[in-house]
C-alpha cells in the first residue's frame, strides 16, 4: 500500500512532467499526451515542461497546439535549451 506521502508526490505536476517525458521517450505519444496535459492542467509552470508538451502535440499531428506550446516555454524562458533527446523537436513528424 502507498503511504499518504507518496500518495500526495503522485499528484505533483513534475510527477506528471517525468511519466510524460518517459512516455514520450518510448514513443508511447498518446499516453505521453495526457500524462503532460494532467502536468499542466494541475500547475506545471516550468519552459520544460511547455517544451515537452509542445514535442508531445507535434508528435499525435496537432501542429497547432504545439506552436503554442513552444511559444509558451520560449516566453517563460527564452535561453531555454531543451534535453538532447528533444533539442530536433522540429524536425519531428
Amino acid at each position: 500500500a502507498l503511504t499518504s506521502e507518496e500518495l500526495k508526490l503522485r499528484k505533483t505536476p513534475e510527477v506528471w512532467y517525468v511519466r510524460a517525458r518517459a512516455l514520450a521517450l518510448v514513443d508511447r505519444w498518446p499516453q505521453a499526451r495526457e500524462a503532460i496535459r494532467e502536468a499542466l492542467r494541475i500547475g506545471a509552470k516550468e519552459a520544460e515542461h511547455f517544451w515537452l508538451a509542445g514535442v508531445v502535440e507535434r508528435k499525435v499531428g496537432n501542429r497547432h497546439r504545439a506552436a503554442f506550446y513552444f511559444d509558451q516555454a520560449t516566453r517563460l524562458d527564452s535561453r531555454y535549451v531543451p534535453p538532447r533527446e528533444f533539442e530536433r523537436a522540429g524536425d519531428l513528424g
